[in-house]
């Protein structure tokens, strides 16, 4: 474990540094990814001056849930979310070849090689608006850590399973279109759609373990013994997708064969 620790630390700094070699386009970046936050807080704020709830979410809930979300998406694209992406073209061009010859498990630098470091600015906005509502909610600390990470679990699972069907795909061009439609619908409370809505939402139900389950639990909404829930749902789902990635990789031509 030491091992993948420091390989992680190395590849940190080597993603830092090429970050720095393009100063001012990262700290635009940086301050793109502030602004687009404060306007989603706006956009949430003047919803609720015409309504005092969004289901059962009332106002400082439902930005707690934004909290959450900010935390997990901030994590998800600063070390995930660019490599599973360019996975497809990977797999088409050949180039995976180089990543799987790594004296490392398959998996580790295909989801970790490359880092988006300037979205830690929607990392570090979940943090505050954490920190802004738990004085309101008063909410358990713990829960937030294990919760978000379990949560940022639970994305990765989904997005690992679309990327890998690129080795059955010749050319997966929606995977970016798959990720917004993700990012769109977990950002939101799920229990608050209904009818037609909900139906379709079924076909992807893990999404509630990404952010409305954890929120859930973080604001006695319901029960810790839920924890248990989560757990089991988010083990589950990475055991699940780590099967189908391994038998994805059974079938992958490299650029040798």
């Amino acid at each position: 474990m030491s091992k993948y620790f420091s390989i992680f630390y190395t590849l940190l700094k080597f993603n830092l540094i090429r970050e720095m070699e393009f100063r001012k386009n990262f700290h635009i970046r940086l301050v793109t990814q502030i602004l687009f936050v404060f306007l989603q807080i706006i956009i949430v704020d003047t919803f609720f001056r015409f309504t005092t709830t969004l289901g059962s979410w009332s106002k400082s809930e439902v930005f707690v849930l934004v909290g959450i979300f900010r935390l997990i998406e901030g994590a998800f694209h600063m070390f995930i979310h660019s490599n599973l992406l360019s996975l497809p073209e990977l797999v088409n061009s050949g180039e995976l070849d180089l990543l799987l010859s790594k004296p490392a498990h398959s998996l580790f630098f295909v989801s970790l090689k490359r880092h988006q470091l300037y979205e830690a600015s929607t990392f570090l906005s979940g943090i505050v608006i954490l920190l802004y509502t738990g004085l309101i909610n008063n909410f358990t600390w713990t829960y937030v850590v294990l919760l978000a990470f379990l949560g940022l679990g639970a994305l990765y699972a989904i997005m690992l399973f679309f990327a890998s069907i690129s080795f059955f795909v010749p050319r997966v061009t929606a995977l970016s279109s798959i990720w917004d439609v993700i990012s769109k619908t977990a950002r939101f409370p799920l229990d608050i759609f209904t009818g037609s809505s909900r139906f379709g939402l079924s076909i992807v139900a893990p999404l509630v373990l990404v952010v409305t389950l954890p929120s859930q639990i973080i604001l006695g909404k319901l029960t810790p013994a839920y924890t248990l829930l989560e757990i089991l749902g988010v083990s589950g789902l990475l055991l699940g997708v780590y099967q189908f990635w391994s038998f994805a990789l059974r079938h992958y031509s490299s650029a040798s064969s």
